[in-house]
């Protein structure tokens, strides 16, 4: 709900005019359709009330028109433009997360992206690796030390939700080798949002590979000519 205050000394009709906002549906104006001042009044209010549906919008605007002055003249603006925003039922789509730790053997790791807000329509959401210290390789042509199986920037990462739906699971294959490792890591990102929007917490989670302590052990057991066989 918002007020119009209006600086008169005297009555006024009021009114509403739809625009891309339309009456209630989107707003409902008061059935009083005068304002009065009273001697030495210069502010008066008139209230409208803005509905809400729960489902996304873009902006929509309508007016509120002053008409049929008495005792007295017209002046500019006659009219007031009102813009209904509706940013928080816009559907948006994040990483609930912002760090996932694994161990190397983990194998395939699931790491859930949610959306909030209007999800009665369709949304899809690229899903992509991005290097850090822990190096990607593409599922085709595995190489030696990499440590999970890369997700490109393109078409066959994407994510769809269908409609009603609030999250989805972006698949990562985590690679277990008997080479000794330190802790590393490497960014799953969301990008190029159809249907929606990225969500500010979180666009991005970071994955860290837990040290493997069992791969290290092995290398202390095993005699210095077999890492060159």
């Amino acid at each position: 709900m918002f007020n119009v205050l209006l600086a008169k000394d005297h009555v006024k009709g009021i009114g509403t005019q739809d625009g891309s906002a339309k009456k209630d549906k989107d707003f409902k104006g008061k059935s009083q359709r005068q304002v009065q001042f009273n001697p030495g009044q210069t502010r008066a209010t008139w209230r409208v009330r803005i509905l809400t549906d729960g489902k996304y919008e873009q902006a929509e605007t309508f007016q509120i028109l002053l008409s049929e002055p008495v005792m007295g003249v017209m002046e500019f603006p006659a009219a007031a433009t009102v813009e209904i925003l509706d940013p928080s039922d816009e559907s948006t789509v994040f990483f609930p997360e912002q760090i996932h730790s694994v161990e190397e053997d983990v194998g395939e790791l699931f790491i859930p992206v949610h959306r909030s807000g209007d999800i009665s329509q369709e949304l899809m959401v690229v899903c992509y690796t991005q290097q850090g210290s822990a190096s990607g390789t593409i599922p085709t042509t595995i190489l030696s030390y990499s440590d999970y199986i890369s997700r490109p920037e393109e078409h066959g990462s994407v994510l769809r939700f269908d409609k009603g739906e609030r999250e989805k699971r972006c698949l990562v294959v985590i690679i277990d080798d008997s080479l000794y490792e330190g802790e590393e890591s490497f960014n799953v990102t969301l990008s190029l949002p159809v249907g929606g929007r990225l969500g500010i917490h979180y666009p991005t989670t970071k994955v860290n590979i837990l040290e493997d302590i069992d791969d290290g052990k092995a290398c202390l057991c095993c005699p210095p000519s077999s890492y060159f066989q």
